[in-house]
C-alpha cells in the first residue's frame, strides 16, 4: 500500500512510463562501477564485482533455459549395459558444468534406468531385486538426489506393465511443489489400471484406480527395455505417445486420463523414429514428423468452448537448412527418414528428443545428433558417437537456468 505524503509536501512532477529497453544508460558502466570501488587496481575485487554484476542482471532479465547438454542411453540390447547414462558436452565452455551422474555410484550394484528430463532435475528409475518401484531423483548440478518409493505391494513387476512416470514441476518458490506421476496396467489384459500421484510438499501417494471404459487402452508392452518413453508437459497436462496409436494425456492434479488422436490419419506415414511429440513457445502440445527430409508440425489448441483440435504449422525442408560451414560433412550427406531410401545409400534420420525448455527438436543424423530451433528454424551440430558397435537412440535433453538459482553470495565459489 502506498504511504500518503503530507499535504503541505511539494508533489514531484508525474513522468511518463518509459520503456525500460529505452532508458538512456552511460556508455560505459562497468566502468562507473569501477571507479567506486575501494581499490580499482585489484583485480580480484573487479572481477567479484563483474560476476555480481551479471548475477543481479541475470536475474531481472526473463532468459530462457540454457541449453547444456544432453544424456545418452545406448543400445539397450547391449550385453554390458551402462549403469549410469552418459552425459554428453554440447558446447565446451567456462559455464559448462560437468553434469555426470557417477555421484549416485554409493554401491557398485546400484543399476539406473533413465525415464526422462526436465526443469534440471534427471528422474531414474532405480533396479532393484523385487517387484516394488524405486525411483531417484537427481540434482546433477547440486550433487544431490532423493529417493522416492511406491508405497509396497502396489506395484509388482510379475503381473504389471508400467505405462508412464514422469517428473512435473508444478509451482514455483516460495511454495515450491513437484509431483511425480505413475501409471501402470496390468499385463494379461491391460483392462485395469492404476494412476498414482506424488506431491512433494506431503510427501504422500494418492491414487485413482480405473477400468477400460472404451476411451483409454493399454497396450501390453511398455517402450523402451530399459527405460520409459518420455512425456511432454504443456498446458498443466503430460502427454505421452502410445505406440503410434494415440495420444495419452494425463492431469496431474485430479490423475485423469484421456487420450487425443493424432493428426496423422493414414497410419502408414507413421514407423519407428519419424514422429515425436513437443511444445510450442506458447505452451501449446506439438506433434512432429518426419517424411524423407521434409519436418512436418501440427499444434493441438484449444477453443473457447473447451474443444481441441490439430493445426498444421508448417513445413520445412532440412535439407534447404543445411549450411555446409556450420554442418560440416553433415551437409554433404544424403539423409532420409525413410528407411527403405537406405538400400539407395541414405542415412537414416530419426527424431529421438525434445529440449522443452528452449524449443529444441533432437534429431539423430547416423551417427551425429543434431538440433533443430523451432523458433530459428536452425541445426546444430551437438555431438558425433564414435562408437559404432552401438547406435545413438537414448537422448534426453538436459536444460537448466543459467545462471543457477539461488544466486552464489559475492566473492563464492561456482561449482560442480
Amino acid at each position: 500500500m502506498k504511504s500518503q505524503l503530507p499535504i503541505e509536501a511539494p508533489q514531484a512532477p508525474v513522468q511518463p512510463e518509459q520503456d525500460a529497453a529505452n532508458i538512456p544508460l552511460d556508455d560505459d558502466l562497468l566502468a562507473e562501477i569501477f571507479r567506486r570501488l575501494d581499490n580499482v587496481a585489484s583485480l580480484i575485487r573487479c572481477l567479484q564485482v563483474c560476476k555480481r554484476f551479471y548475477h543481479v542482471i541475470a536475474s531481472i532479465l526473463r532468459t530462457e533455459p540454457f541449453f547444456l547438454g544432453f544424456y545418452h542411453v545406448p543400445n539397450s540390447t547391449s550385453p554390458r549395459p551402462r549403469r549410469l547414462p552418459q552425459y554428453i558436452h554440447t558446447e565446451p565452455h567456462f559455464t559448462n558444468p560437468n553434469l555426470n551422474l557417477v555421484y549416485l555410484n554409493s554401491k557398485r550394484s546400484n543399476v539406473y534406468s533413465m525415464v526422462e528430463t526436465r526443469s534440471s532435475q534427471v528422474l531414474l528409475r532405480k533396479m532393484v531385486h523385487g517387484p516394488d518401484l524405486h525411483f531417484v531423483l537427481a540434482s546433477p548440478f547440486r550433487r544431490s538426489s532423493e529417493t522416492i518409493e511406491l508405497p509396497p505391494r502396489l506395484f509388482d513387476a510379475r503381473i504389471h506393465c508400467l505405462i508412464v512416470c514422469s517428473y512435473v514441476p508444478w509451482t514455483q518458490q516460495p511454495n515450491e511443489e513437484y509431483k511425480v506421476v505413475v501409471v501402470f496396467s496390468d499385463r494379461q489384459s491391460g483392462a485395469q489400471f492404476t494412476v498414482m500421484g506424488f506431491s512433494s510438499l506431503t510427501h504422500n501417494w494418492t491414487s485413482v484406480s480405473h477400468n477400460q471404459n472404451g476411451r483409454v487402452t493399454f497396450p501390453k508392452r511398455a517402450g523402451y527395455q530399459e527405460g520409459l518413453e518420455p512425456t511432454v508437459f504443456a498446458s498443466r497436462m503430460l502427454y505421452k505417445l502410445q505406440n503410434g496409436d494415440y495420444i495419452l494425456a494425463i492431469d496431474p492434479s485430479t490423475l485423469l486420463l484421456s487420450k487425443i488422436d493424432l493428426p496423422v490419419t493414414d497410419r502408414s506415414l507413421l514407423c519407428y523414429g519419424n514422429h515425436f511429440l513437443g511444445r510450442t513457445e506458447e505452451d501449446n502440445l506439438c506433434f512432429f514428423m518426419m517424411r524423407k527430409m521434409d519436418l512436418f508440425m501440427w499444434v493441438y489448441r484449444v477453443n473457447n468452448n473447451n474443444v481441441g483440435g490439430w493445426f498444421l504449422h508448417e513445413i520445412v525442408d532440412l535439407n534447404g537448412l543445411m549450411d555446409p560451414h556450420a554442418m560440416g560433412e553433415v551437409a554433404t550427406t544424403r539423409f532420409s527418414a525413410n528407411m527403405l531410401d537406405q538400400l539407395k545409400g541414405f542415412r537414416l534420420v530419426t527424431l529421438n528428443g525434445f529440449g522443452e525448455g528452449s524449443g529444441v527438436l533432437i534429431l539423430v543424423m547416423a551417427d551425429w545428433v543434431i538440433s533443430y530451433k523451432i523458433k530459428s528454424k536452425r541445426l546444430e551440430r551437438l555431438w558425433y558417437s564414435h562408437d559404432w558397435a552401438t547406435r545413438v537412440q537414448g537422448v534426453y535433453a538436459y536444460e537448466m537456468v543459467w545462471p543457477p538459482a539461488p544466486m552464489l553470495p559475492l566473492g563464492g565459489q561456482q561449482g560442480a
